[in-house]
This record gives C-alpha cells, structure tokens and sequence, in this order.
C-alpha cells in the first residue's frame, strides 16, 4: 500500500473482465420476466406494458407500474408507481414515486426516486437523487448522484464522487473513490484510490480485511501448495454409469416426448431453427441462471414472495435436469438431416443425443462445458416457447 497523503492506491494482480454489450442485449427479456417475478407480490391497482420505443414527456404523468422492453426508453415525467426496464438505451431524467428495476446496455439515470434502484448494464452513469437503496452492475459505472441509504457497486472500472447517506459496499478492478459517505465503506478491489477523509465510518479495504481474517486465523492471501494426485479411473465403473444414464434418461425423454409432442417440437425449433436461434436461447438461459439465485433470495424475504420462489426454484430445477432431454433431441434431429434421413423422427433423435451426451460425458472438464450449454439452451428455448405462446394469446 502506498500513501500519497489522504489518498491511498492499492494494487493487487488481476485478470481483465468485460461484460459483453451483445449479452447484456439478449438477455433483456428474461432478466425483465424475473424483475417482475420479484415485484409481483406487491398489490397494484393496474400496470402500463410497452413493447416499442417509448419515451415519456415532461408534462406527462403515468399513474401505474410501467413494465418496458425495447429498444430506446426516455422517461422525462412522472410516474406514479414502479418502473421496469429492459432495453438497450435507457434515460431516466424525470421522478418515479417507487422502485426502478433497469437492465439495459446504456444506463443514465439523471432523475429522482423515492424507492429503491436497481440497474444492471454495460455502461451506468447515475447522478440523479435516490431515497432508498441504490445498486449497480457494471461494466464501467460513474456514479455522482446522491443515495440517501445503502449503496452498492460492482463494477470492473468505477468512478465514485457522489454522496451516500448510509454504508457503501464497492466491489471493483479498477476505481476511484471520492464520495462522501456518512456510515461504513467495504472497498474490495485490485486497483483503486481512496479519499479516506471523506467516508464518516470504518473503512474495510482488502488490507483491514485479511488483517481480521487472520486474527481469525485464517489466511486469505495464502496459496495453497498441496499436490494432488490424479485419482485411479475405474472405468467400468464408469461405463456402467453411462449406461445407466442413458436407458434411464431416455426412458424419461420418451415420456415426455409421447405426452407432449407439440410442445418437444416447439421447444426443438427454439434450438435448431437456426444458427440465431441456438445462440439466442444460450444466452437467455445462461443469463437466467445467473440472475435466479439472486431473484429466489429476494423473493424469500417476503411471506407472500415464498410461493413464487417455490414455484421458479421447482421449475428450473426440472428444466435442468430433464429439459436437457429436448436439446438432445433437437441435436440428434440435426445428425438425422445430415445423414439424409428425412422426416421427423423424435424418439431416434433423442436416441442419438442421448448417446452423444453419455459419450462426452466420458471426457472430463468438457463434459461440464457441454452440460452448462446444453442446460443454459433448454431453460432459454423454454422461456422462449412461453413467451410466444403468451405473445399469441394477446393478439388473440
């Protein structure tokens, strides 16, 4: 640590990290499903949905819950109630009564709340007025607004000079800190500099906290150098497992595809219809996995959200474990074509995507790879088959 009067500059190795502007893109509606998974155990009188680029006028003013996906989002008035976004471009610079939920590529948040905010994005500048609890997920945030409570960030280069009124959490690669913080600061970093005078409370960086560590007796900076030896493979034991699995599961596929034909085949296009579709139901699936731990959490702090974190948790616990079984199909469907075995020939398919899957299962390191995609892409091209489903019945 090297002190250049009240400014500290601590530097630790690290590996560079960038949120993807393209992910953050394609993962927009299902972080939006789950944001309203979350609220939705909150009365409300109505709600307002908007599909298409929306702006809000000044002299307007919307007296419900705004639900929004899309592409561009301006928000200049007031809104009664809570506002949910996910779109590529978002600018708040008008006043919203509750909490805003924004999940977007670029973020400016330039107004007031008197609720809680949530954003998560690529590029986050806030330098409005918030009366609760302010979060942000970033790749690159600039904060110079003014947080009345907690405030937290997490972000791979941030650039802190506004005001927090309570304690700051700041997780960080590469930040500078120079707001004024009335409580506590946890200051987790590889690289940062620090205005120490201007935080009122404790300051934990990561020095003060390997120091309590090992008062604990415990090390955090200490590599371990135990050797492991490679465990003997017994590979018969191994080979009956893979059998196993594969006359188990594909029982299970064969039941699923004989009760619910229609919807193995929707599902399947949603994986193999092309390039764009596979892509896409990846990264939507991965992106709900990411975000439903911390979707499930919150939800379970409320006696009314518990249900619905029952109901989301049983979901994508079937969907990881038996979802698989569609992508299978849908892959061992492609082998077919490429065999030039014409027709549509379900339980075939899943026979060879089962087998498939059993064999890599076999290689270790890729068998895990192979597993997260083909779980991340069942859960995705799910999602996606209700969305239409439910998008048909609003036209209807």
């Amino acid at each position: 640590m090297y002190k250049h009067g009240t400014i500290y500059t601590v530097n630790y190795h690290h590996k560079n990290m960038f949120l993807s502007k393209r992910l953050l893109g394609v993962l927009a509606v299902p972080l939006l499903a789950v944001l309203f998974s979350i609220v939705a155990a909150k009365p409300a009188n109505a709600a307002e949905f908007h599909f298409k680029d929306y702006t809000l006028a000044q002299d307007e003013t919307v007296a419900d819950d705004l639900y929004i996906t899309n592409s561009y989002t301006e928000i200049n008035g007031l809104v009664q109630g809570d506002v949910m976004i996910a779109a590529t471009d978002v600018k708040i610079t008008g006043t919203v009564t509750g909490d805003v939920y924004i999940v977007g590529t670029n973020i400016t948040f330039t107004g007031n709340t008197y609720g809680n905010l949530y954003t998560a994005g690529n590029d986050i500048s806030i330098q409005g007025i918030v009366k609760g609890n302010a979060y942000t997920i970033g790749s690159v945030v600039n904060f110079s607004g003014d947080v009345e409570n907690d405030y937290t960030d997490i972000a791979m280069r941030t650039n802190n000079t506004g005001s927090v009124g309570d304690d700051a959490r700041i997780i960080t690669s590469d930040g500078t800190v120079d707001s004024l913080i009335k409580g506590d600061l946890v200051l987790i970093g590889s690289k940062y500099s620090l205005q120490d005078s201007k935080v009122t409370g404790n300051i934990y960086d990561n020095a003060r906290i390997n120091s309590i560590a090992q008062e604990q007796g415990v090390d955090l900076t200490h590599e371990s150098k135990t050797t492991y030896s490679m465990p003997t493979v017994n590979w018969s034991s191994k080979l009956f497992g893979a059998l196993f699995a594969f006359c188990s599961m594909s029982l299970v596929g064969y039941f699923m595809i004989a009760a619910a034909p229609v919807k193995t085949g929707k599902i399947m296009s949603k994986v193999t219809g092309s390039p764009r579709d596979f892509v896409f139901s990846l990264m939507i699936g991965f992106g709900i996995l990411v975000v439903a731990p911390f979707a499930l959490l919150v939800l379970s702090i409320s006696l009314v959200g518990i249900p619905f974190a029952f109901f989301i948790m049983g979901l994508l616990l079937f969907l990881t474990i038996f979802g698989k079984l569609w992508v299978e199909t849908a892959f061992g469907q492609e082998i077919l074509l490429l065999l030039k075995s014409e027709g549509y020939r379900p339980f075939k398919s899943l026979a060879i995507g089962r087998a498939i899957s059993v064999l890599i299962g076999l290689v270790p390191f890729v068998s895990f790879f192979y597993s997260t995609v083909l779980i991340s892409t069942a859960v995705g091209a799910f999602v996606r088959m209700k969305l239409e489903y439910w998008n048909k019945g609003k036209k209807k």
